[in-house]
């Protein structure tokens, strides 16, 4: 049976300043974000991690090698898989996310269609829970707000909306 947990990625300047950096854009893990990135470890310490996949990006990679450091995890067998790449925002990339409507986000001039969106993050659900043992996904906010938007049935398109995970923060989804 799989068991798959899930941490966004530690606190970036772009949390800070409120903009969206996007799948298209890197931002860097504050201090602050890597602080949270190591509580994320410790409290994963005693949890046997089988697996641990991440978003290429690289402030899900960084919270990733962090975490694999506490868990025992060798970081050279961390999995890079791009289905779990942050929502690219198009235009709105780098602009505030105070304010933002769903319907203003998905429909901004180069943003990522939410029903492909939500075929990709589809798709790598379905493979990470036909592994058996622990898997550690290290992800974005936008991703596991798809994912709830998936396990409820919800319109894609409405992803915007679900309420975010803190940075750091481990939930064992449910696949069932």
């Amino acid at each position: 049976m799989a068991k798959v947990l899930y941490v966004r990625h530690g606190q970036t300047i772009s949390n800070v300043r409120r903009v969206f950096a996007g799948g298209e854009g890197e931002s860097p893990l504050t201090n602050e974000g890597i602080k949270q990135a190591h509580q994320a470890g410790k409290e994963l310490k005693s949890t046997n991690i089988d697996k641990i996949i991440c978003s290429p990006m690289d402030r899900t990679f960084e919270t990733a090698m962090i975490i694999a450091e506490y868990v025992g995890f060798d970081s050279g067998k961390i999995i890079k898989d791009s289905r779990i790449k942050e929502y690219n925002a198009g235009e709105h990339r780098g602009m505030p996310t105070e304010g933002m409507t769903p319907e203003r986000l998905v429909s901004g001039e180069g943003a990522e269609d939410p029903k492909e969106f939500a075929k990709r993050v589809h798709e790598f659900l379905k493979d990470v829970s036909e592994h058996d043992g622990v898997t550690l996904v290290v992800g974005h906010a936008a991703t596991v707000k798809m994912i709830e938007c998936l396990q409820t049935g919800s319109n894609p398109a409405t992803f915007f909306d679900v309420p975010k995970l803190k940075n750091a923060r481990v939930m064992e989804l449910d696949l069932t």
